[in-house]
Parts: structure tokens; sequence; C-alpha cells
């Protein structure tokens, strides 16, 4: 009995089995079309398609070396990092990069510089707030030459202890945050290579140019110099509350020659030691701020070129010419002096409220002759050692207000070139001329003197209280014979030591204020 109950629980097994096997097969029955498919064949391996030439995403390329993805540049020196990628690139000197860092990453820029090169390297945070950059230089044996961090930008500097290819290693300074990111890089005693839509590259004698400057960033301005002429630059904000100006002139050798920074200019300056290329290297002091800037220039020893709009150029004695200044700008007058020849240059604002007046006499050997500033004008003068050009280098003070001014030149033993009759020009014995003084403003007249004759010359202000009366008198050959001056009138009362052209020079005492006056020439008793 048992024994086929076994059986038969057996036989119902098998006839169940054969069932679900019905179930799991698809009967061959005809579709709308009336027509039988056939069954569809299965794959061995699922991950294997059939026909693997025949890609079904059409963004994806045949050729793995051609990207189709826009975005991925082929230009390294520019680039744009996919996150989650390490890259490394390579700068040139005045090139800037861009790149974007991840939670730890460091991405490193490659360089060459030759040994005794200066290196100077930014990194800004694009957006500001994003990251905290951190830069190192390191050495071609792999040696951190400098580093530093900040905020929103960092800045670094070295001199190359040797030749080869340098790193630049960035990151963020606790690898923990993540962002966009500029690099910049200047090596000195080279021209530069400017990116493209960048502010940077050749800058001549008496150029002031525009720029634009970021957090992080370095702009350089490349020109030549030869060895002892004088060398002066100066940096602005255009909009005075952007960023702090920091400018650094370095030498062919890779020496910063001087540096300088303000609240809204700076201004640098020295003789050039060598002949070659040099380097004015502009950033924020900070490397955190950014804004619009004007550059200037001016190279002692030539005439200067000058950016459209600007003051400056050749100036005569005799002459008074108005200009204006800017913060960081500095404007540069030249002229030929013979060597003995006595030089008198004023410098006044015409406002009397803009800027404080600084203004500097350079010879052609590149050495400061004369230098003088004030409140609201000043006078600056000496005797020509050599012969050449000579420039008049005109600026603020301190480098950072603006506003318009006149310059005045007089030189002695030559012609005069008259821009006022009454102000300018020639004067005989027995005669008198009238005119006005201002602040910064020089006035002269020339008569012809006989050594041994007595001379009387007088100076009144016809006020009686505009200005301090001030006049020179000066001999052929280039010397001061003598001066004098009052709160109302000036007098000079000698005989002459020469004969010759002389030279009446009037000004006010301190050159920062104004009047009118009468200038009398009259034989002694």
């Amino acid at each position: 009995m048992k024994k086929n109950l076994w059986k038969a629980a057996g036989l119902l097994c098998v006839v169940f089995m054969l069932a679900l096997q019905s179930c799991d097969t698809p009967t061959n029955t005809p579709d709308e079309t009336g027509e039988t498919p056939t069954t569809p064949t299965t794959p061995t391996d699922p991950t294997t398609p059939t026909t693997p030439t025949t890609p079904t995403d059409p963004t994806t390329p045949t050729d793995p070396t051609t990207p189709t993805d826009p975005t991925t540049p082929t230009d390294p020196t520019d680039p744009v990092i996919e996150i989650g990628y390490e890259t490394d690139f390579t700068l040139l000197s005045g090139q800037k990069g861009k790149g974007t860092l991840i939670q730890g990453d460091t991405h490193s820029w490659t360089f060459t510089a030759n040994a005794g090169d200066y290196i100077a390297a930014g990194l800004g945070d694009v957006n500001g707030i994003a990251f905290d950059p951190h830069i190192s230089i390191l050495s071609p044996q792999g040696d951190s030459l400098d580093s530093a961090y900040g905020e929103s930008g960092a800045y670094v500097a070295a001199v190359a202890p040797e030749s080869g290819t340098y790193t630049l290693s960035v990151r963020d300074s606790m690898n923990n945050d993540e962002g966009d990111y500029r690099v910049s890089l200047i090596v000195s005693g080279s021209n530069l290579s400017i990116s493209e839509g960048d502010t940077g590259g050749p800058i001549a004698s008496g150029q002031t140019l525009i720029g634009k400057i970021d957090s992080g960033e370095l702009d350089g301005w490349t020109f030549n110099a030869t060895a002892g002429e004088y060398i002066a630059a100066g940096l602005g904000d255009v909009a005075g509350v952007g960023f702090d100006p920091y400018i650094s002139i370095l030498t062919p050798e890779g020496k910063i020659l001087d540096s300088a920074y303000g609240e809204n200019g700076a201004y640098a300056a020295k003789p050039a030691p060598v002949s070659g290329i040099y380097t004015l290297l502009v950033r924020d002091s900070m490397s955190d701020d950014e804004g619009d800037y004007r550059v200037s220039l001016i190279v002692s020893g030539s005439n200067l070129s000058l950016t459209e709009g600007d003051t400056g150029g050749p100036i005569a004695s005799g002459q008074t010419v108005i200009g204006k200044i800017d913060s960081g700008d500095l404007d540069g007058w030249t002229f030929n002096a013979t060597a003995g020849e006595y030089i008198a240059a004023g410098l006044g604002d015409t406002v009397g409220v803009g800027f404080d007046p600084y203004i500097s006499i350079l010879t052609p050997e590149g050495n400061i002759l004369d230098s003088a500033y004030g409140e609201n004008g000043a006078y600056a003068a000496g005797k020509a050692p050599v012969s050449g050009i000579y420039t008049l280098l005109v600026r603020d003070s301190m480098s950072d207000d603006e506003g318009e001014y006149r310059v005045s030149l007089v030189v002695s033993g030559g012609v005069l070139t008259i821009m006022d009759a009454n102000e300018t020009g020639t004067i005989s014995y027995g005669s008198s001329k009238t005119g006005t003084i201002d602040s910064g403003d020089l006035d002269c007249y020339a008569f012809n003197g006989s050594s041994g004759v007595h001379t009387l010359i007088e100076l009144t202000d016809l006020l009686g209280n505009a200005y301090d009366p001030y006049i020179i008198l000066i001999s052929p050959s280039g010397s001061v014979e003598d001066t004098s001056y009052g709160e109302n009138t000036a007098s000079i009362d000698r005989t002459l030591d020469e004969t010759g052209l002389y030279i009446i020079l009037v000004r006010d005492s301190m050159s920062n204020d104004e009047g009118s006056y009468r200038l009398s020439l009259n034989y002694g008793n």
C-alpha cells in the first residue's frame, strides 16, 4: 500500500515538471501579419554586443584620440581641467593658466628658467570664496624655493639657483576645499608670452598704459635700458578703491632694482646697473584684490614715445606747458642742454588742491640733477654737467593723487621760446615789464650785460600781499650771479661779472603762490 502511494507521488511530480516546461517555452503562433516569427537568439555573453563596431551612442567617437568634447582644449597652456583629474601643464613667462581643484588635488605647472633668473608666480581663487590658494615654487631637484597661501590669492618669488625645469605646485591650503583658480608666471630677463586677452607686454619710455589685475594675478611689462640710464616707473589704481598697487623693477640679471606699494599708487626708480631687458612686475600688494591700473615708464637720455592723449614730450626754454597727472602716472618732458648751462624748472598745481607736485631733472647720464616737491608748487635747478637730452620727470609726491599742472623751463645761454611777450622775452636798461606769476611758474627775461657795469634789478608785487617775489640773476656762463627775495619787493644791486647774455628769472619764493608783478632794469648809481 505504502509502496503504491510513493509511485503515485512520483508520477504527479513528472506531470508537474512537464507542465512548467510547457509554460516557459513560447509557442510559434502567427502575428497580426499572419506570419510566424522566429525565436530570438540568446547571446551567451549579455555584456558583449553582437555588432561592436557600430556604437549605439552617436556621441562616442570611433577614434579615441580625437575628442568630441569641445570643453577639452588642445592647448595645454590654457586648460580647463575636468573634475577628478590631475593634469600637468606648462607655462611660459607672462602667461596665465586656469584650472579647477577638487578636494585633495594638487596640480603641477612646469616652466624653464636659467640660473639667476627672478621667478615670480601668483595663484588666485577665481570666485574669491571657494578655497584658500596655496602655491610653491619647486626647483629642478624638487626643493621648495618659496611657498605662500592666502584667503583669495598668494604670491611667491625666488631667484633660480640653477638652469632647468621648475614646477609650480598648486593646491588648497588645507586640501579640503575646491574651486577654480588662475596661476600666473613672470621670469625676468626676456620678452613675455602674453595669454590672449591679457594685459602686459612691451612698454616704451614715455608711455602710460592701462591694464587689469585680478586676485593672484601678475602682469609683466618689458623694456630695454642701457647701463647708467635712470629708470622711473609708476603704478596707479584707476578707480582708486580697487586694489593696492605694488610694482617692482626687475633687472636682466634677476635682481629687484626697486619696489614700492601704496593704497592708490606706487613709484619705483633707480639707475640701470646693466644693459638689457628689464621687467616691470605689477600686482596687488596682498594678491587678493583686483582692479584696472595704469602703468607709466620714463627712461632718461632719449626722446619719449607718448601714449595718445597723454601729456609730455618736448619742452623749450622759456615755455610753460599744461599737463595732467593721475595716480601712479608719470609725465616726462625732454629738452637739450649744453654742459655749463643753468637749468631751472618749475611745477605747479593749477587748481591748488589736486595733488602735491614733485619734479626731478634727469641728466643724460641717468643722474638726478635736482628734485623738489611742495603742496602747490615745486622748483628744481642746477648747472648742466654734460651736453645731451635732459628730462623733467613730473609726478604726484605720493603717486596717489591727480590734477592738472603747469611746468616751466628756463635754460641759460640759448634762445628763449616766447609764449607770452609780457612774461618771457627781452628787457633793456631803462625799461620795465609787467606780468603774472602762478604756482610753479617761471618767467624769464634776457638782456645783454657787460662786465663792470653797475646794474639795478627790481621786482615788485603789484598787489602787495599776493606772493613773495624772488629774482635770480644767471650769468652768460650759467652761474647764479645773485639772488634776492622779499615779502613785497626784491632787488639786486651789483656790478656785473661777465659780458654776454644774462637771464633774469622771476618766481614766487616758495613756488606755491601767484600774483602780478613789475620788473624793472636800470643802471645803478
